[in-house]
């Protein structure tokens, strides 16, 4: 039945993961209910998810997951960036002008995604799953023919049976279960792609329901290689992490000469954590630098010094909030003499006494040797003359 492109409002589109789902409204009490409706979500027109309330169980566990799949994003065989967007407090905004001899003239998009529904809330056909999208969208027109689209998107975990398999597998049901995060993210970058493309657009600036292509099950021939291929990625960069989901940063430092400003190789480094342990040890490259990656918190470095086969510290740094990548620069002062030459320096004396303390001993061996000896000569003597 074809719509006229003045009466375009009553179309509401439900579209629940992997069926979808069209209800025609010609009422003009509800054309009207849901503008205001629309009006009054911020100019965002959309139709409200019934959900259930996450529990502060699911929540956790929502966000936790959430803050990992952001830790590995360079991983991903195809962003999400877009989703995301859509998933931030601000939403998704497109918008396009459409192309001369259309019906409307300019095209205005929004959408909001959440984390929402609790598992028990969604319909009964997917509750054997571990994921579920859902997206709602609706149409609306200004008078100054601009064709106005606004999308809600729900998407949840099933939490309780992903939990379960990760106390199970360790590692690998950690990861299975960012894959599904994935997989589900996946269900509303393919639409937003979709609505990049110049055909996509033309349908609706031509009053056309262009649809949500790739929200559905028409999605997964692309998005199960895309979910197959995140997880040998992802195995990869974390199977050998004693703790892979730690925020850790970077701690550059840099170690100069105090006195010359040189950069000084070959010095000692260790990292100690807020309570005084040693946490990380590390010796500068040729260019006076070293590097190490730590989780977030507090810390301190003491620069040392070989001599004579003994660490001599020589540099306490104050303490480090190490809550993003930092950069250190250390200055070693050796009473005005340069470093490099510090150890030949102590070298050189330590002899110097040594040999001098040697020449004393000996000098006064001989003289001790020598009064002996005159001692020994004038007994000799004195039993002669008796």
């Amino acid at each position: 039945m074809a719509v006229d492109a003045q009466k375009d409002r009553q179309l509401v589109t439900m579209v629940r993961s992997e069926k979808k789902v069209i209800l025609n409204l010609n009422s003009e009490v509800l054309k009207r209910l849901l503008l205001v409706i629309f009006a009054l979500a911020i100019a965002v027109p959309f139709c409200t998810v019934k959900a259930g309330e996450l529990s502060e169980e699911e929540t956790a566990f929502v966000d936790e997951r959430n803050r990992r799949f952001q830790m590995c994003l360079d991983v991903l065989p195809k962003d999400v960036d877009d989703a995301l967007r859509a998933l931030s407090e601000e939403g998704l905004s497109i918008e396009f002008d459409c192309p001369e001899g259309s019906k409307k003239k300019e095209c205005r998009i929004t959408v909001k995604a959440e984390w929402g529904l609790s598992w028990d809330q969604i319909p009964e056909e997917y509750q054997d799953g571990d994921g579920y999208c859902e997206w709602v969208y609706g149409f609306y027109q200004t008078k100054e023919h601009v064709k106005v689209m606004g999308c809600q998107v729900k998407i949840s975990l099933n939490v309780e049976e992903l939990n379960s398999t990760e106390q199970r597998t360790g590692v690998r049901g950690e990861i299975h279960t960012l894959a599904v995060l994935y997989h589900e993210l996946l269900h509303v970058q393919l639409p937003v792609d979709a609505m990049k493309t110049d055909e996509w657009r033309q349908a609706l600036c031509n009053c056309q329901d262009p649809g949500l292509p790739g929200s559905g099950t028409d999605g997964h021939d692309q998005i199960d290689p895309f979910q197959e291929d995140y997880v040998e990625r992802l195995w990869d960069k974390v199977q050998y992490e004693e703790d892979p989901w730690t925020v850790k940063q970077k701690l550059g430092m840099s170690v100069y000469d105090g006195t010359t400003g040189e950069l000084l190789a070959g010095i000692a480094l260790d990292v100690y954590s807020e309570e005084g342990k040693s946490v990380h040890s590390v010796v500068t490259d040729t260019n006076g630098y070293a590097e190490v990656t730590l989780p977030e918190g507090e810390y301190h470095v003491k620069a040392k010094i070989g001599i004579l086969g003994f660490p001599v510290e020589m540099y306490a740094s104050p303490t480090i909030i190490l809550d993003k990548p930092h950069s250190l620069r250390i200055y070693i002062i050796a009473m005005f003499v340069p470093v490099k030459f510090l150890p030949t320096i102590i070298y050189c004396t330590l002899a110097a006494l040594i040999g001098t303390g040697l020449y004393i001993a000996v000098k006064k061996a001989t003289v001790r040797k020598r009064r002996s000896r005159s001692i020994d000569r004038l007994q000799d003597r004195e039993a002669m003359r008796g």
